[in-house]
């Protein structure tokens, strides 16, 4: 900066300001809490862990998909259908035909995500995606598809096996991402070696429709950075490229892209790590990105003691992601969950 008058002029040292996305904020619409008495918020007796796995919305009918265990003593799974605005429940989705009881302790249903025309995607947790190399087949890892979110809508199986097609144990199904629509619809989901060996890369798929009726996806895969052995993680695809990003519990931000036109034999692609964001709170877990407005948004999981909260982040330099804002959670202290 600098300042002069009649008599001269004179410089200061050189200052950086740093301008903050000061119109982006969160609102809390509603809250429940496990003691509320819904049916999609309740707590294992036998554990005091959530029955609840992952939730989705759908920005066409403004309606929140929850997957619940359906209840403390079975391994079937219900996805719940909500009103966004105030939680009210309204149905549930048709789970007929799911294979809900998955070997190798894997969870019936895990993953959940929209598709742009409004198609729903779920899929198991399986700790064996290939099913002991085929010869389990109620290990396999799956994919189902709702074409619509109404109540008579049955879901059809779109893919099954290990994405990467080979044979080793390793475990898909704990995050999905889609994006597209129709016969364009890409799903996203990576893996995790939570009760195996850990490798020097970690693996990401991407599934998409290989024919018109959408009842068949195929898969392509390839490595990532990423190679974590916990839950808690997120994964999406990059709104303008041929990328992806991750985050794991306590670590960074990756962002890694891939090109579909190189082959580097069988069904795996060609990717490279572009992009790595460190400086996070180690307590925050998985995020939700808006990636052209800088944003991010994921759960800060404090000690057992205090309200874990949702918290709000400018990502304007990657370098020091600034907090805009945080809010708790109803429950205070919170109900520790092991994993």
């Amino acid at each position: 900066m600098v300042v002069s008058n009649s008599v001269g002029s004179v410089t200061s040292m050189v200052a950086n300001l740093t301008v903050l996305n000061n119109s982006a904020a969160l609102a809390p619409l509603w809250s429940v809490g496990p003691s509320a008495g819904q049916p999609w918020m309740n707590l294992s007796a036998a554990t005091g862990v959530p029955n609840q796995r992952t939730l989705a919305y759908n920005a066409l009918s403004n309606h929140l998909y929850v997957i619940s265990r359906s209840s403390n003593t079975t391994s079937n799974y219900v996805v719940h259908v909500l009103n966004a605005t105030n939680g009210s429940l309204l149905h549930t989705l048709k789970t007929n035909g799911i294979q809900c009881n998955v070997g190798k302790g894997g969870i019936g249903l895990c993953g959940i995500a929209l598709a742009n025309d409004g198609a729903i995607y779920a899929c198991n947790e399986a700790p064996d995606a290939a099913g002991s190399a085929g010869a389990d087949p109620t290990s396999l890892f799956r994919v189902y598809r709702w074409a619509n979110g109404d109540s008579s809508t049955a879901p059809t199986q779109v893919f099954s096996g290990d994405p990467t097609g080979g044979t080793a144990a390793m475990r898909w199904g704990d995050n999905l991402f889609a994006r597209g629509s129709g016969t364009n619809t890409q799903l996203l989901l990576d893996m995790t070696y939570f009760g195996a060996t850990a490798g020097t890369n970690g693996f990401a798929a991407i599934l998409s429709p290989a024919n018109a009726f959408m009842t068949n996806f195929t898969a392509r895969w390839f490595t990532t950075t990423n190679f974590v052995t916990t839950v808690g993680r997120s994964v999406e695809f990059d709104p303008a490229n041929n990328a992806i990003w991750q985050k794991t519990p306590g670590g960074a931000l990756l962002k890694t892209t891939y090109d579909p036109a190189v082959s580097l034999g069988g069904t795996r692609i060609a990717s490279a790590a572009v992009l790595v964001a460190t400086n996070f709170p180690a307590s925050l877990l998985g995020v939700g990105l808006d990636v052209l407005r800088n944003l991010a948004a994921g759960v800060f999981s404090n000690s057992t003691s205090t309200a874990d909260s949702v918290n709000l982040y400018d990502l304007s330099d990657l370098s020091a992601p600034a907090l805009l804002g945080q809010y708790d959670f109803p429950t205070n202290p919170r109900n520790a969950n092991g994993n």
